[in-house]
């Protein structure tokens, strides 16, 4: 296992949630950063970069420590920009969701669309009859519809749920299906992966303080069986399907320390990729790639302020 820091620390930066995807010869890297605000939980002023990093430098910066050149760029900015959420649907389409979130003023979502992840214009999503909280995990194709993981609130509800939203031009939204939730048991980011013929979605359960991950499945995408537990004191889960196996990473808070982590879903070994300080919601946002072998995780920890790592480690 090696890790490496992508963005530095800056003290007065606040440096999170980054996503990733392959894009042809270079791997892209969109993440969030805004400014140390105390009296926000991830700052403040937040805007959208972008990192671009040659696939072949990437290998040689991890196993050989060459320097790296990274080209970096600015997408979005606002009053203040919260997500970056990037998908590969196929190598000449990519999206990323973003959102503007002032705290009971703003929350409005937007899809950003591309065919080489260089994104310059974005739509607002909305949906009848619902409540859009935020986009969370990757699109996937299912049949001829394009679908976001997301989480908001049904017409006539007061909690949040897992929310699968279709598109098939970009322009219109539809509600696809959705997974229970209930005060009791409030799900919200979920992360879906297919193994075999059957698509399994983890999801937060995001009831204070017995945070835990929990799965549900379907082989249409449309009925979803129960949820079950999965793991406890997890939140924020990133999977992805490695040669057969899926992979989930994690913000997890096991033993009440701050960790990111990550585990093999069919024989539950999980390894700890790093520690930090802080709040909980310092850090534990994360990312996976499978790249000539390896998973590359990256995340967001934290020291005296948030910023963004990487661990490359093989399959386990």
């Amino acid at each position: 296992m090696i890790t490496k820091t992508i963005v530095k620390e800056e003290l007065r930066l606040y440096s999170s949630f980054p996503t990733m995807s392959i894009c042809r010869d270079y791997l892209a890297i969109f993440y969030r950063q805004g400014v140390v605000d105390h009296t926000n939980p991830h700052g403040f002023y937040g805007k959208v970069q972008c990192i671009k990093i040659k696939l072949s430098e990437l290998e040689r910066f991890f196993d050989q420590n060459n320097p790296i050149n990274i080209q970096e760029s600015q997408l979005f900015e606002s009053q203040n920009e919260l997500d970056a959420i990037v998908s590969k649907l196929n190598d000449n389409l990519y999206t990323l969701g973003t959102r503007i979130f002032v705290r009971n003023k703003i929350n409005d979502v937007f899809l950003s669309v591309s065919e080489n992840c260089n994104f310059k214009h974005r739509q607002k999503v909305s949906v009848k009859d619902i409540n859009l909280a935020a986009f969370y995990g990757k699109a996937l194709i299912v049949n001829s519809y394009y679908i976001f993981s997301a989480y908001g609130a049904l017409k006539g509800e007061n909690f949040t749920r897992p929310l699968f939203i279709a598109t098939k031009d970009f322009s219109h939204f539809e509600l696809f299906s959705y997974l229970d939730s209930s005060k009791d048991l409030m799900l919200n980011e979920t992360s879906v992966a297919k193994a075999s013929d059957v698509y399994i979605a983890f999801s937060r359960k995001d009831t204070y303080p017995n945070y835990a991950l929990y799965y549900s499945t379907s082989k249409d995408f449309i009925n979803w069986d129960k949820p079950k537990k999965f793991t406890d004191f997890a939140l924020a889960p990133m999977a992805i399907d490695v040669n057969g196996i899926i992979f989930v990473s994690f913000r997890d808070n096991e033993g009440n320390t701050n960790k990111i982590s990550i585990i093999n879903v069919k024989t539950h070994e999980k390894k700890v990729i790093d520690t930090y300080k802080g709040s909980l919601f310092d850090g534990g946002y994360t990312d996976l790639a499978f790249i000539n072998g390896y998973i590359y995780i990256v995340y967001y920890t934290n020291n005296q302020a948030p910023f963004i790592k990487m661990t490359k480690l093989k399959p386990f």
